[in-house]
């Protein structure tokens, strides 16, 4: 796991991105290095608006590419001033998490953008996925049964942030000398949240807990698109250990991105998933 360390300016102040566009837009820079085509596809904006946006970013300093301006197939990456206006709105955000629950494995809905989420825990989150709740629920149920459907979430990288939601500074991960799962390790105003990113994996799927909710993960009850079983499915594995495991479909359909042509397809696939 990577731990992003606090910005040069460790007098910067967190800072909300305003405008959905350019939040949407930096937020798929901050993931990765993409072309205009690719940033219009995972940002569901069209093209005119991505390149307005990026017009003004560049003027601000917030962006660059590998090529001149408008370029045809040159790639858009993030300045040091771009990814600090970043880290400076998640620092934002996180504020929505306080009070900090004592369980040690609490996360917290920190903002949510179609199926992208901004999420923090109490501790570090090393998992590949998450469960999480489609609406608000009592925490005194332990079941988890009160029509709370589980929804599946891909952690999307391994760079995770330390930040203090009460004072919106980034921090160092705690020492292995401090056991960030005991309360008593940390006062209230002292304790860091783990910061870090998912994709739900069931795009489309309706979730309406707000920013600031804290819930604990409950695997056992959340199920993956490819769950169900028949005598033809293959078995993948599982997400989680609690977990119900995942099957392969009968079709297997793939996405492969670029420009990559038919004959090349043909020749690297088997003929059995065309």
């Amino acid at each position: 796991m990577i731990v992003d360390t606090a910005p040069s300016n460790s007098e910067a102040k967190p800072r909300r991105i305003r405008g959905l566009h350019r939040r949407r837009v930096l937020s798929a820079l901050f993931r990765s290095d993409l072309t205009v085509a690719q940033i219009s596809r995972q940002t569901n904006l069209r093209m005119p608006h991505v390149s307005a946006e990026l017009k003004r970013l560049r003027k601000e300093e917030m962006v660059g590419s590998t090529g001149a301006p408008g370029a045809r197939g040159s790639s858009i990456y993030l300045t040091h001033r771009g990814r600090e206006a970043m880290i400076m709105d998640e620092a934002h955000r996180v504020q929505s998490c306080t009070p900090i629950p004592p369980s040690s494995n609490a996360v917290c809905m920190v903002s949510r953008d179609r199926d992208r989420l901004l999420l923090a825990s109490t501790m570090p989150f090393n998992q590949a996925s998450i469960a999480i709740p489609d609406r608000p629920f009592s925490n005194t149920d332990s079941s988890g049964s009160e029509g709370v459907i589980w929804v599946l979430a891909e952690v999307e990288n391994q760079t995770h942030r330390w930040i203090n939601p009460h004072t919106g500074k980034l921090c160092p991960k705690p020492s292995a000398a401090v056991d960030p799962a005991k309360i008593e390790s940390f006062s209230e105003v002292d304790r860091p949240l783990c910061i870090f990113h998912a994709r739900i994996i069931e795009s489309g799927r309706p979730i309406s807990i707000i920013p600031g909710t804290w819930f604990s993960p409950k695997f056992e009850l959340a199920r993956h698109p490819f769950s169900s079983h028949s005598e033809s499915s293959i078995r993948l594995g599982t997400i989680n250990p609690n977990s119900p495991p995942v099957f392969s479909p009968e079709i297997l359909v793939v996405d492969i991105e670029g420009r990559m042509g038919r004959s090349l397809i043909s020749r690297i696939i088997p003929d059995d998933f065309l």
